[in-house]
C-alpha cells in the first residue's frame, strides 16, 4: 500500500477494480482546507481517462505493469501462435482476434496473467 505522497507519473494503481495508470498529477495546497492531488488516470485495460482527486495521506493499491512484445511464429488452421523474443513463452490466438497480454505481479511476486483477445491490425493483414 502506498499513499498520495508516492504518486507519480507512470505508476500504476488499483482503482475502482480496474488498474489505471497516472499520466497527470498536481499535488495542491490551498489556502483553506487540507492539501489533496489531482489526477488524470488512464486505464490500462480500455483506454479511458479519469480525473479524479485524492485527500493528502489517502491510501492507493500500486501494481507492478509489464509489458512485453511477442513475435509472430506460424499459423496453425484459424490459430495464430506468438512467442515472447525474452522467456520465450508462446501463446495462441484465434483468426481475426486481437491480442493484448496484461502481466499483473502483486508485491508478494504472485503472478496473475489477463488475456484479453486484440491484434494489431498491421499485423493482422501480414498474416492474411
Amino acid at each position: 500500500m502506498a499513499n498520495t505522497s508516492d504518486i507519480r507519473k507512470g505508476l500504476c494503481i488499483k482503482y475502482s477494480n480496474d488498474i489505471y495508470k497516472i499520466i497527470e498529477f498536481l499535488h495542491v495546497k490551498p489556502g483553506k482546507g487540507p492539501a489533496f492531488v489531482r489526477t488524470k488516470l488512464k486505464s490500462v485495460t480500455t483506454g479511458k481517462v479519469v480525473d479524479n482527486t485524492f485527500s493528502a495521506g489517502h491510501k492507493i493499491d500500486d501494481i507492478r505493469v509489464e509489458t512485453n512484445k511477442f513475435q509472430f511464429l506460424y499459423q496453425e488452421g484459424e490459430q495464430y501462435h506468438f512467442m515472447n523474443s525474452v522467456d520465450y513463452e508462446q501463446i495462441m490466438s484465434n483468426k481475426g482476434a486481437r491480442t493484448k497480454v496484461l502481466v499483473k505481479l502483486s508485491k508478494n511476486k504472485n503472478m496473475k496473467k489477463h488475456l484479453t483477445k486484440k491484434l494489431e491490425k498491421k499485423q493482422k493483414q501480414l498474416l492474411l
